[in-house]
């Protein structure tokens, strides 16, 4: 790179949590093949302050002539960083021979007892890895956010008002420091909850991946916890599986095919290879990843990568990364708890003030020491919303439950106001602004197009001749072969929900065939 870089006006944008940057020159070209605005060399350049004119404190853009180096060189090296760990992986690029060669297995007879516990020694669990606590740092953080050290300090100097300065102790005062002290438990309680949301990520995380698993030990197949996989295990996948490792497959039949939405978002299922496809091993497709499923057909694969060490487990492992900048929202509080603070010291100066130069000398017997102490603390408190953190804990609390209800799982509750201040989402649509799901609304019969309830309706007053005791109308040759010509299958156990309701496991289009054939009759009967 050039130590002298020639940077042109465009849209730059910040991660205010992440603290990525990023840039992209605002021109757009016309495209036979496709409709959309990109980053690249056209005749035809857009106004910045046309196309994003309104401007928010969380994702806002700037124009600059010009942008520090440093930044530039920082982004290129964690994208290095990241690209490096995958570079240096080559399951995807040697024959499966040289693959079972390597983790000292066969196809045929998998791994013994023995490999089977110095690996799981080696390796680990198949699970993801458990957040690391900082347990001391955690509970300080609780006591001491906001106005925690206002709140106890108050306290503290309540109590001493209290006794030995109080001559007689006054239970007011007594009464006082109860108060305090109750406020300053509840808000660390109050932050503790928001940290142990938080912290259900990682359940949700787990409940993705799969339970049990075939696997072939000692030239047996047994079914075992998919937590108990290690590296060298033979894999038996069947359509409808999850798969619980990353995979190089060994056997594939001509029609298995993977979905990776969960990963890729893409929902349209990529056919899976023994043979690698790509030199990328993200983008193979000898590689099964953890977390994907099976869609049809049926496959065998080495279990290559178990754990964090998997795609999936690096994916989960982001979610438990601290953050080492601050969150627009917890700015905005800082800044309030700054402001309040400031004021708040200067009246209590001005009180000792007025104490110290003006009343303790021309009036000594006006104010005693403990009641200027519980005057000082009075002023302080009065400046302390106490609510506030009840009541931001409690909204937020409220908007991400609602987000929840919606399949949006929040990592923590600091995202739920900074996704309230985006003015624009870019998104894929298929599987992810839609459910990849589709419903058949009508059918053709020769010449004749009915709607799925005129179906319905005809196969029950049907009045058709019976041949061999089966009526042969239009519909039910339809249904027939919506049941019979079709790849997918119900889940045994959604089996006694209604057809739209019930778990099926196929492609999205053989899915809305089955449930259609499911209305007109029993596809097990028919099968």
């Amino acid at each position: 790179m050039d130590d002298e870089l020639d940077f042109k006006p465009g849209v730059h944008w910040e991660d205010v949590e992440g603290g990525f940057h990023a840039d992209r020159n605002l021109r757009r070209r016309d495209s036979t093949g496709s409709m959309s605005i990109r980053s690249v060399r056209s005749r035809r350049e857009v106004d910045p302050a046309i196309a994003l004119p309104i401007q928010y404190r969380t994702v806002s853009y700037q124009i600059s002539e010009s942008k520090q180096v440093q930044d530039i060189k920082g982004r290129e090296k964690a994208k290095d960083v990241a690209t490096k760990e995958f570079s240096e992986l080559e399951w995807h690029t040697i024959s499966t021979d040289e693959a079972l060669r390597r983790l000292t297995t066969s196809l045929t007879e998998g791994l013994s007892d023995e490999q089977i516990i110095r690996r799981v020694k080696e390796y680990g669990r198949n699970a993801p890895s458990p957040s690391k606590s900082h347990t001391l740092q955690n509970w300080l953080g609780y006591f001491f956010k906001g106005f925690g050290p206002v709140l106890l300090v108050g306290a503290i100097l309540v109590f001493i008002s209290w006794k030995p300065l109080g001559q007689p102790p006054a239970l007011a005062n007594l009464a006082l420091a109860i108060v305090l002290v109750a406020v300053f438990l509840i808000q660390a309680a109050f932050n503790a909850f928001q940290d142990w949301s938080s912290s259900r990520v990682m359940t949700s995380i787990k409940s993705m991946l799969p339970e049990d698993c075939l696997v072939i030990r000692n030239s047996a197949q047994v079914s075992l916890p998919a937590t108990e996989l290690v590296p060298g295990d033979i894999v038996l996948v069947k359509a409808g599986n999850k798969l619980p490792a990353d995979l190089r497959f060994l056997q594939v039949s001509s029609d298995a095919k993977l979905d990776r939405s969960i990963l890729t978002g893409e929902s349209v299922p990529l056919t899976a290879n023994v043979d690698s496809t790509d030199d990328n091993y993200l983008e193979t497709r000898c590689i099964g990843m953890q977390g994907t499923h099976c869609v049809s057909g049926s496959c065998s694969g080495l279990v290559v990568a178990t754990g964090d060490r998997t795609v999936f487990g690096r994916i989960a492992a982001l979610t438990q990364e601290p953050k080492s900048k601050l969150s627009t929202l917890e700015k905005e509080v800082l800044y309030f708890v700054i402001i309040i603070c400031s004021i708040m010291l200067t009246m209590i100066t001005i009180v000792l003030f007025a104490w110290g130069f003006w009343l303790r000398r021309d009036h000594p017997d006006y104010i005693s020491v403990p009641t200027l102490i519980v005057d000082i603390v009075s002023v302080a408190i009065a400046f302390i919303p106490e609510g506030l953190p009840i009541a931001l804990t409690a909204g937020l609390t409220i908007t991400a439950n609602l987000m929840r209800n919606n399949k949006i799982l929040c990592k923590s509750l600091k995202t739920v106001e900074t996704l309230g201040s985006v003015s624009v989402i870019c998104s894929d649509k298929t599987g992810t602004l839609t459910q990849n799901r589709m419903t058949v609304t009508e059918c053709t019969i020769g010449t004749h197009t009915i709607t799925a309830d005129g179906a319905l309706n005809e196969l029950s007053t049907s009045t058709a001749p019976a041949m061999a005791g089966i009526v042969t109308t239009g519909v039910t040759q339809v249904r027939a072969i919506a049941a019979l010509c079709n790849a997918a299958e119900f889940d045994a156990a959604t089996i006694d929900m209604p057809p739209e309701e019930r778990q099926v496991f196929g492609d999205a289009t053989d899915q809305a065939i089955l449930r259609f054939s499911e209305r007109l009759g029993s596809v097990h009967h028919m099968r």
